[in-house]
């Protein structure tokens, strides 16, 4: 188990036409997201001693959706 910590804002269109029978939906945002500990890399010095190194991961996106349901 890894720790994630995530964010998003933005903005929904939705609107129904035709008698109600077809529904559209636009999604605009921005969303972030942080991965604890995610990346592990091993490095091998010149002793025969492995060490375990521990980093953070950042995901940043702009995300953009379009629904049609009918």
């Amino acid at each position: 188990m890894r720790a994630i910590l995530g964010a998003a804002i933005g903005l929904r269109w939705e609107d129904t036409w035709c008698c109600d029978h077809y529904r559209t939906t636009l999604d605009l945002g921005w969303q972030h997201m942080i991965l604890f500990d995610l990346h592990q890399r091993y490095q091998f010095p010149d002793l025969p001693l492995i060490e375990l190194t521990h980093h953070d991961v950042s995901l940043s996106s702009f995300v953009a959706r379009f629904r049609f349901d009918f």
